[in-house]
């Protein structure tokens, strides 16, 4: 990668007290990453538990973060709620000037954890994460049957145009999303769901080596038992309207999806780990 005249934006967690968004701005001037420097720094969030969970860049410079965040005073003051069903929590979206110097918006979504967030050529925006069923008991924490949920916003960030949650009847957790070059979205993460949608003629139509996401090796890395994993790939279309194309890839243990890239042929490329030791590789493969 080359790091002439790129720009980074780099997400922190807020302080557990303070709840502030801590948002970066790198610019490098020239191909040695030594000489990156900060360029423009800047606090954002209120009183409360708040954070910083994806950010992304938009045609005009302008930057966009997704979080989550605690509702009050602060936050009825300066943000639009897009959902008008809000509690006590939310995820946040917001638009910043390139040089972070202006709040230019600031909107409201419905609770759920977010994860990623991308910007469409068109200037549509994307925010995904997976569906939480209280304050409490999160996805990861016991949960089941927890959904990939996909929202996807104007460029001011006024109005939801399409929403929709794919997966199974068990945990799915996203962990990375990105724009295809046609417009499609691509989505890469972890499931435990038998019947997530995969699509036919996919690379793995099965969920482990048995179809039912628990595989034959009895117990996982840690020593526990009872469902295992998958990673899982699938492609939306921009308007969300459904899967075009789906698949798992994992063995007969714990495997899971971890990051995503897109090269300009359009080949997907995951990353991860695996615990499987039935993980497919390939017969050159640098280590099998």
């Amino acid at each position: 990668m080359s790091y002439t005249d790129r720009r980074f934006i780099a997400p922190f967690p807020s302080l557990a007290k303070l709840g502030c968004f801590l948002i970066l701005s790198l610019l490098s001037a020239s191909s040695s990453i030594a000489d990156v420097s900060l360029s423009a720094s800047t606090f954002f969030g209120a009183i409360g538990r708040d954070t910083i969970e994806a950010a992304d860049v938009g045609l005009s410079g302008d930057i966009y973060v997704a979080g989550a965040i605690e509702l009050g005073d602060r936050w009825s003051a300066i943000a639009t709620p897009v959902d008008t069903t809000l509690n006590d929590a939310g995820v946040v979206v917001a638009r910043l000037s390139s040089d972070l110097s202006t709040l230019q918006r600031v909107s409201l979504l419905e609770n759920f954890a977010v994860r990623e967030l991308a910007v469409a050529p068109a200037g549509d925006v994307y925010v995904a994460g997976h569906t939480v069923y209280s304050s409490s008991n999160l996805c990861g924490n016991g949960t089941t049957n927890c959904n990939i949920v996909i929202l996807r916003l104007n460029s001011d960030l006024t109005a939801i145009l399409g929403r929709t949650e794919i997966g199974g009847n068990d945990l799915d957790e996203l962990a990375a999303m990105t724009i295809a070059n046609d417009g499609s979205l691509v989505l890469a993460g972890t499931t435990e769901s038998p019947n997530f949608p995969v699509t036919s003629g996919s690379y793995d139509a099965s969920c482990g080596d048995n179809g039912q996401c628990d595989g034959t090796e009895s117990t996982d890395f840690f020593g526990n038992n009872g469902h295992h994993s998958d990673g899982f790939i699938a492609v939306l279309d921009a308007n969300l309207q459904g899967v075009q194309r789906g698949t798992f890839l994992g063995g007969n243990n714990t495997d899971e999806i971890t990051a995503l890239a897109i090269d300009s042929d359009g080949d997907i490329y995951v990353a991860g780990s695996a615990i499987s030791s039935g993980f497919p590789t390939s017969s050159d493969a640098y280590q099998s």
